[in-house]
């Protein structure tokens, strides 16, 4: 399974929050990294995850796609 990027997108932009600004919420150092994720260059690390999900208020049924 891999995370549906397209919802942490859609969930970012619903809570007015900036790539920038969620990446310092959940402790990347730059906004880049986080452009990463969303582009899917990278996974979400586990460590972000679990701040991921409270900020963004994701769904888990949503989040997790069948590859």
């Amino acid at each position: 399974m891999k995370i549906n990027l397209r919802y942490l997108k859609e969930r970012r932009i619903a809570k007015g929050l900036s790539q920038e600004a969620l990446a310092l919420q959940i402790g990347y150092k730059s906004k880049n990294a986080w452009q990463r994720v969303e582009k899917g260059h990278v996974q979400v690390q586990s460590r972000y995850l679990m701040k991921l999900i409270d900020i963004l208020e994701l769904d888990l049924n949503i989040l997790y796609i069948e590859d």
